[in-house]
C-alpha cells in the first residue's frame, strides 16, 4: 500500500508539474501575443509621429522662407525711403515764413 501512495504522489507531482508548465506556456503566449500587438502599436505610433514632424519641418522651413521674403522686402522699402529722404531738397524752415507786419495783440473781452 505504500508504494501505491507513493507512485500516486509521485504521478500527482508529475501531473501538477505538466499543468503547471501548460499554464505558464499559455500565459507566455497571451504575453507575446500582447507584446506583438504592443510592439506593433509604437510602431504606428512612431510613423504617426515621424509624419507629423516631417510636415512640421517642412511647415517651418516654408516660415522661414516668407520670414526671409518679408525681411527682404522690408530692407527694400527702407533703403527706398532713405534715399526719398536724402534726394528731398533740405527746407531749414518748412512753411514758417516770416511776416514784416508788426505783431498783432489780441483783445480780451
Amino acid at each position: 500500500m505504500a508504494l501505491f501512495l507513493s507512485v500516486a504522489a509521485l504521478l500527482l507531482a508529475i501531473s501538477a508539474v505538466v499543468v503547471s508548465a501548460e499554464a505558464l506556456r499559455r500565459i507566455n503566449g497571451q504575453n507575446e501575443e500582447f507584446l506583438k500587438s504592443y510592439v506593433k502599436q509604437i510602431r504606428v505610433d512612431l510613423d504617426n509621429k515621424d509624419g507629423q514632424l516631417a510636415s512640421l519641418k517642412q511647415e517651418v522651413q516654408e516660415l522661414r522662407r516668407a520670414r526671409q521674403s518679408s525681411q527682404e522686402t522690408l530692407r527694400k522699402l527702407e533703403k527706398g525711403a532713405k534715399q526719398k529722404r536724402e534726394n528731398e531738397p533740405v527746407d531749414k524752415y518748412g512753411d514758417f515764413i516770416p511776416s514784416s507786419a508788426p505783431p498783432r495783440t489780441r483783445s480780451v473781452a
